[in-house]
């Protein structure tokens, strides 16, 4: 006859194996997680690579195209320049030889400047705001882009008003905002009757508010929208980076952008600077 029970004495077991049991697995699982571990630490730092590298080519194409977008204005009016110099020369007028010379000049300078301005945003060094003349710069802006106001048949007006109040910015950066909303102005005009820019300008509390606005066709809800956007353009053969450079000078300069369309038709675009101490 056997007989059995179910009472067993546990204090009469060795703890040894069990001990040994629980720090095997405690090892295997401890391992598991260091592996686990490094593993995703590999994948994040790849994904991190991976990513960096997809940024930078994103940036640096961006920043070609803008080097590009802006390199090539003044090269173009340079190019205009200098094939009307040579019909002067043709045509024996050497009196308005000095008047395209003196164009040509300018367009080297502004060339230089921003071929300087990019060295500086490579190397990131730190561009000092300063008081600026908005007027002084926006008739300098005037004369380089006065070639392309001839030719358009574009009227300009001007109406200063805010006296002799000078704005925190930077010069060779307000010119590019300057320049960019007026050939833009030009162009948008192209073929119209009756094409002109006004551009007025009033004092505002600690500010100056700088109205930009053209008899052109104005923007489209989705150029409202979308106009300072990389690569955006309404317009064939452009490459859609001049307001998104407007827009960017404008916050590095503590400023403010605005668009909009007039009632009457044509582009309105504000500028508001802060007034330098």
């Amino acid at each position: 006859m056997l007989k059995g029970s179910a009472n067993p004495d546990w204090r009469a077991l060795h703890a040894l194996p069990f001990m040994l049991a629980l720090l095997a697995w405690l090892v295997i699982g401890g391992l598991g997680w260091w592996l686990l571990r490094h593993w995703r630490q590999h994948v994040e730092m790849r994904l991190r690579a991976d990513y960096f590298q997809r940024t930078r080519r994103e940036a640096l194409g961006e920043f070609t195209a803008g080097i590009i977008h802006e390199i090539n204005q003044p090269l173009t009016a340079i190019n205009t320049w200098l094939h009307s110099s040579e019909l002067l020369l043709k045509q024996g007028k050497y009196e308005n030889l000095p008047q395209a010379l003196n164009a040509m000049n300018l367009q080297t300078e502004r060339l230089a400047a921003l071929l300087q301005r990019f060295r500086d945003i490579v190397s990131e060094r730190p561009v000092a705001m300063t008081a600026v003349n908005p007027e002084a710069i926006w008739r300098r802006v005037t004369v380089l882009l006065q070639q392309e106001l001839d030719d358009g048949d574009v009227t300009l007006r001007q109406q200063w008003q805010h006296g002799q109040a000078k704005v925190l910015s930077d010069p060779q950066w307000l010119e590019q905002v300057f320049h960019n909303l007026l050939q833009n102005a030009i162009h948008m005009q192209q073929g119209r009757p009756d094409a002109w820019v006004n551009m007025a300008s009033e004092p505002i509390p600690h500010g100056i508010k700088i109205i930009i606005s053209d008899n052109g066709p104005g923007f489209s809800a989705e150029g409202l929208a979308q106009a300072c956007m990389p690569f955006y353009s309404s317009r064939a053969n452009s490459m859609g980076l001049g307001m998104t450079l407007v827009e960017s000078l404008m916050l590095r300069m503590n400023g403010q952008l605005r668009l909009a369309n007039r009632a009457a038709g044509g582009a309105e675009i504000t500028l508001i600077f802060q007034l330098a101490e």
